[in-house]
C-alpha cells in the first residue's frame, strides 16, 4: 500500500516516492529558546517523531535535521532585561525542552544545528540573494525583497495582497514594501555581533537560517535544493530561498499549526500551558497519545491526517 502525504505547497494528497531510492531527508524548524516552551510546542514536535518514526517503519532510511535558533531579538531583548548573556538563556530554555521531549518519547535528531554556528552560510545565501536581486541594504539592515518572489505566501496559502506587516515581520519606513524581511541585521551597541563584509558587522534576520542550515546540511555533496525531499517549518524559511531559482523542498507536509485549543484556551499565550502536562494528562505518555488521536473540536486540526489511509 503506497503512503500518501499531504503536501502544502500543491494543496493536494500525493503519493510519497523518494528523490533518492529509500532514502529520505527530513529538515524541521526547531525551537527559539528564549520563554519556556508550550503543549503547543509539543503537539508540533509529536507530529513530526510521528511522521519520522512511521517512515522509518516502511524502511526508509531517513535523516532528520531540527534546528535550533540561538540568536533573535527575543532571547537579546531578555539578556538585557535579566542582565544575563542571551545565549545562557537559549541553553537553560532548550535544555529544559530537550528533557520534556526525552519525556515525551521524542527521538533524538540525526542533526541539530545552532544558528549562530552557521554565519559563513547564512552569509553567503544572502550574498546569493543580494547578487540576484532579491535583497537590498538599507540603513539598519539587509532585506528580503518579497516582490521578486511570485510564490511568496503559497505555503501558508495566501496572497501578497492579503498578507499584513507586523507579524514576524517588522514595520519600518525604512524597507521598500512593509513585507520584506530581516536577512541581516547590522549591530547595535550591547549586541551580539559578527563580521560581514562589505555589507556590515550583524547578526542574521529570523527569517533565514533555516534555509541556509537546510541547504548545508541536506545537500552536503553540494546539491540543488530540490534535493531536499521534506521540509517542514514557516512559509517565509523556504520563500527566502532564490538562489537558484527552483523550488526548495519535494514536500512541505503540513505539521506546524498549533495546537487548535482545549476547552477554548489558546496554547501558546496561555501560562498554564507549559510542558509539565496539566489538564489532566497524569503523564507524557498519555499527553502523547492524546495529540495521535482525533478529537473532534476539541482540537481543530487534522494535520494527523497526513499519514493517510
Amino acid at each position: 500500500m503506497p503512503l500518501k502525504l499531504y503536501n502544502t505547497r500543491t494543496r493536494t494528497v500525493e503519493e510519497f516516492v523518494p528523490l533518492r531510492e529509500r532514502d529520505v531527508r527530513i529538515y524541521v524548524c526547531g525551537l527559539t529558546p528564549s520563554a519556556q516552551a508550550h503543549l503547543g510546542h509539543a503537539r508540533s514536535f509529536l507530529f513530526f517523531d510521528v511522521l519520522r518514526r512511521y517512515l522509518a517503519h516502511r524502511g526508509y532510511r531517513v535523516t532528520y535535521v531540527q534546528n535550533v535558533t540561538d540568536i533573535d531579538d527575543r532571547s537579546i531583548k531578555a539578556g538585557i532585561e535579566t542582565g544575563q548573556d542571551y545565549h545562557a538563556i537559549v541553553e537553560f530554555f532548550y535544555a529544559e525542552f530537550k528533557e520534556s521531549m526525552r519525556k515525551l518519547g521524542v527521538l533524538e535528531y540525526d542533526s541539530e544545528p545552532y544558528a549562530t554556528k552557521y554565519i559563513g552560510e547564512i552569509q553567503q545565501m544572502i550574498r546569493e540573494l543580494a547578487q540576484s536581486g532579491h535583497a537590498y541594504v538599507t540603513r539598519d539592515g539587509m532585506y528580503y525583497r518579497v516582490s521578486t518572489f511570485g510564490n511568496y505566501g503559497r505555503l501558508a496559502n495566501r496572497n501578497i495582497a492579503d498578507l499584513e506587516a507586523g507579524s514576524r515581520v517588522e514595520v519600518d519606513e525604512q524597507k521598500e514594501d512593509p513585507l520584506d524581511f530581516a536577512l541581516w541585521k547590522f549591530a547595535k551597541p550591547g549586541e551580539p555581533r559578527w563580521p560581514f563584509e562589505p555589507y556590515g558587522d550583524g547578526r542574521p534576520g529570523w527569517h533565514i537560517e533555516c534555509s541556509a542550515m537546510a541547504r548545508a546540511l541536506l545537500d552536503p555533496a553540494g546539491a540543488k535544493p530540490t534535493d531536499m525531499q521534506l521540509y517542514m517549518g514557516m512559509s517565509a524559511h523556504a520563500a527566502v530561498v532564490k538562489t537558484d531559482g527552483k523550488v526548495f523542498a519535494h514536500i512541505h507536509p503540513a505539521g506546524t499549526i498549533p495546537m487548535a485549543n482545549m476547552a477554548g484556551m489558546d496554547m501558546s499565550a496561555a501560562p498554564e500551558s507549559e510542558v509539565s502536562f496539566p489538564f489532566g494528562f497524569p503523564s507524557a505518555g498519555s499527553y502523547r497519545i492524546f495529540v495521535q488521536m482525533k478529537h473532534g473540536s476539541v482540537i481543530e486540526t487534522g494535520a494527523f491526517d497526513l499519514l493517510v489511509r
